[in-house]
């Protein structure tokens, strides 16, 4: 009787079946198991060793930036004569992917117990990640108009989706990010009164949001401040609230 993999539902031939966690499967997904459980397994040492984030304390995040997956024991590849594949691993470290940017955080030295910053990459700059292999090890492979970077362990293709879905994800929010800024720049109060103009409308003056204080509108710029409590406001915002209203 055929067997079944459990994992991809194929039938997995006599000489290509593996036993792993008490069930027998297929080449491609006994592979897949035992990568996976690597990859954690150095994941956890890492968290047992140094704490939940190993390397938050060498790796200061932004205001508004997070961390979404990691890796331990990342090793950057590099190219080596003396290498008889040709390439040499660098230090081991950590992979690090935030909403903002990848990064990877290498031992200082060989015995050392402190990380160093190597590479850090904003994600709107990567092109895309894809996987490869280099010998008994997977490696990723980071595409950018300045050249590829490697980064290998077994297992490093698991984190190549989340990669991409995260530079996918910031890229969008970059492009609307500058399309407001496009916005800002032509929007002023010139520009406000030729679109009330258009729409049959005179406005003179608001009020504060402040004080209630009424505020004379200038004729341009993108500011105007109260003269009885001195509070700043933008073109933008009133912009809005009259769309609003209208």
């Amino acid at each position: 009787m055929a067997r079944i993999c459990p994992d991809c539902g194929k039938g997995i031939g006599v000489w290509s079946m593996h036993r792993r966690d008490g069930q027998w499967l297929c080449n491609d997904c006994w592979q897949g198991r035992y990568q996976k459980q690597k990859f954690d397994r150095a994941k956890d040492e890492a968290v047992t060793t140094h704490g939940t984030f190993p390397w938050q304390g060498y790796l200061p995040l932004t205001e508004g930036e997070r961390a979404i997956d990691w890796g331990a024991g990342f090793s950057e590849v590099t190219q080596g004569s003396e290498s008889l594949i040709g390439v040499e691993l660098g230090p081991e470290g950590f992979l690090v992917l935030t909403n903002e940017r990848l990064c990877f955080l290498a031992k200082s030295g060989r015995f050392s117990k402190t990380y160093a910053l190597l590479y850090s990459s904003p994600l709107e700059e990567i092109q895309a990640v894809s996987s490869g292999k280099i010998g008994w090890n997977d490696k990723l492979i980071v595409l950018k108009q300045d050249g590829p970077r490697e980064f290998a362990r077994v297992g490093a293709h698991l984190l190549a989706p989340k990669i991409n879905q995260a530079i996918l994800e910031r890229k969008r929010r970059v492009e609307a990010e500058r399309k407001e800024e496009k916005v800002q720049a032509v929007l002023d109060f010139s520009f406000l009164k030729t679109y009330l103009d258009k729409g049959g409308l005179a406005l003179q003056a608001v009020k504060c949001t402040n004080c209630g204080a009424p505020m004379k509108l200038p004729e341009k710029g993108t500011t105007v401040t109260c003269s009885n409590c001195g509070t700043t406001h933008y073109v933008q915002d009133i912009f809005d609230k009259i769309k609003q209203l209208i």
